[in-house]
């Protein structure tokens, strides 16, 4: 068995474990390309995988606000009131981190392992929701630039 079917095979496991479906599948549908010689078709899933998989997360995001006949009064509300301003930060505050990590985790593919055992660990154990690579690679990049600067300002490096 080669070292990339090995680690397909731990995720597949781990997902399993942590009954985390979707990374099981993802697992299995890559070990299945592999066994059948479709890696031809990597390079494309690769691209546009990642619009696909966000277009059906805001599609499910989306479609309770469909089903709100007093939408707009509601989101005038929700806006204009605290928790609305801060809901608007959290927003901009996660794109910025899920641009990191997806900047992150496509200069440094090594650490994906690392990030998908840590989510099945926090999924696992402490009852985690998985919200993909991009959210972890991003606050992996924040921890990693505070650890840097400390280090900077501690030693004068």
């Amino acid at each position: 068995m080669t070292s990339d079917v090995i680690l397909l095979v731990v995720v597949l496991i781990l997902g399993i474990l942590s009954k985390s479906n979707v990374t099981a599948a993802a697992a299995a549908a890559l070990l299945l390309m592999k066994f059948f010689s479709l890696e031809r078709f990597l390079p494309l899933i690769e691209r546009r995988s990642l619009e696909v998989g966000l277009l059906f997360l805001n599609l499910s995001v989306l479609i309770p606000m469909m089903l709100n006949e007093d939408l707009l009064n509601d989101i005038l509300k929700t806006l204009t009131s605290w928790a609305g301003i801060v809901a608007i930060a959290a927003g901009i505050i996660a794109s910025q981190l899920n641009a990191s990590g997806y900047e992150f985790v496509k200069a440094y593919p090594q650490y994906v392992i690392g990030i998908i055992v840590g989510t099945m660990i926090g999924i696992i154990f402490l009852k985690g929701f998985p919200v993909g690579p991009l959210m972890a690679g991003g606050i992996m990049f924040v921890f990693i630039k505070v650890v840097e600067e400390v280090v900077r300002l501690v030693f004068n490096r």
